[in-house]
């Protein structure tokens, strides 16, 4: 997975041009006519969800408003602020399956950010269809809301779990994951990243706290019968855009690697991954050196690192993926 994101940007690159569009202002709805306009949005998006509620959503922050939420923003398209300027409009969905969305409506057909006069009109050709709908999911929203100055958020009452849908996927892999956090990463045109944190499950419970953590790259628009890839966070973090910060894993990282250092003569750690849990307990790591060797390591439930195994050894052949050897040169990355 770190490799197929390659062309993950930021949080959402296309956020600047949703906020910077200026839109005729339109005629405020009614709350069934947001709700309709909302489903028949969710539809064209090709959105996984069967919509439980929906309202028009109310931007967080206003000019002048000191960070606190803004008053009622106008109809589809756009509303007319008191700068006179018109502002983008959000619906706010929540879901059957789960995971709720913030929706855009799409700019009409040769909307240029103003209102076109009856003459124009009738000089110009049958309009093209509209582009769809823009969204983000409620996780997505919450995180460039943060980062990313976005001015819509999720806050339906019942959009306030919105782990539910993540826990499926999880448990269609299988991961055996109870998700205590969620956070939205961002996204490609395919394809959807989440940071989770789990609770090991009681059927794979051990002592010792967990440590696990995953990004789960799922369809855009979270369709079930799409596949769900899952990959650690000790595997995803040499990429910036996947690094994880619900878990500590960026500490694990760093004690595993001066561990390695200390113990294994001539070696500058670059990459590491998680090999997998210990039959004694624990975790294994794989860590390799910039001069290509590569090493296990092993971490006990009480956190220790108690042992440092050579992936040179025969015994470990096709255990290691990381080393760069010309002895093994199946086992390059």
């Amino acid at each position: 997975m770190p490799g197929s994101t390659a062309t993950l940007v930021g949080i959402f690159t296309a956020l600047g041009l949703w906020l910077a569009a200026n839109r005729p202002a339109v005629a405020s709805e009614t709350p069934p006519e947001a709700s309709e306009n909302t489903q028949t949005m969710v539809v064209a998006a090709g959105l996984n969800c069967t919509v439980l509620e929906a309202h028009r959503a109310v931007p967080e922050t206003t000019a002048g408003s000191s960070g606190r939420r803004g008053g009622r923003m106008g109809g589809a398209g756009g509303s007319a602020g008191g700068d006179g300027r018109s502002h983008p409009v959000a619906y706010e969905a929540s879901c059957q399956e789960g995971m709720g969305f913030i929706v855009l409506p799409p700019r009409p057909p040769h909307d240029n950010g103003h209102a076109t006069s009856a003459a124009d009109a009738n000089e110009q050709p049958a309009p093209a269809p509209s582009d769809p709908p823009q969204y983000l999911n409620c996780l997505e929203a919450k995180e460039a809301a943060e980062k990313d100055h976005f001015p819509f958020q999720c806050h339906l009452k019942t959009n306030k779990d919105q782990l539910r849908l993540l826990q499926k996927m999880a448990d269609d892999i299988p991961l055996a994951c109870a998700i205590t956090a969620a956070r939205g990463m961002g996204h490609t045109d395919e394809k959807s990243f989440f940071e989770i944190a789990c609770r090991k499950k009681p059927e794979n419970a051990y002592k010792g706290s967990s440590i696990e953590g995953f990004v789960l790259a799922t369809q855009r628009s979270l369709q079930t019968d799409k596949p769900v890839t899952a990959a650690s966070c000790f595997n995803t973090q040499a990429n910036p855009n996947l690094r994880c910060t619900l878990t500590k894993v960026a500490g694990i990282i760093d004690t595993v690697q001066r561990y390695v250092v200390k113990n294994a003569a001539g070696c500058m750690p670059g990459a590491q991954r998680m090999a997998g849990p210990s039959p004694a307990g624990g975790y294994v790591f794989e860590v390799s050196c910039q001069s290509g060797t590569s090493y296990l390591v092993h971490r006990a439930n009480d956190g220790a690192f108690d042992t440092l195994s050579d992936c040179a050894s025969a015994a470990l052949f096709g255990k290691c993926l990381l080393m760069k050897s010309a002895a093994h040169p199946g086992l390059e990355p």
